[in-house]
């Protein structure tokens, strides 16, 4: 978060359009990060439980 807003520091638009673009931009980069990197690893296990791939499940 602060670092984007580092980035963003020098940008010429209004403090709501700017402070909206860094919450979606950053929410969205954390669930990518969760769905690819975590969820279904075993750090997803230790935090979750053991869950089932959809497409794994949908095979048996």
């Amino acid at each position: 978060m602060i670092l984007t807003q580092d980035w963003t520091r020098d940008w010429e638009i209004p403090r709501l359009l700017k402070f909206l673009a860094i919450c979606w931009g950053v929410s969205g980069l954390l669930l990518l990060t969760y769905r690819y990197l975590v969820r279904y690893t075993p750090i997803g296990s230790l935090l979750n439980g053991v869950r089932a791939h959809p497409k794994l499940r949908e095979r048996s």
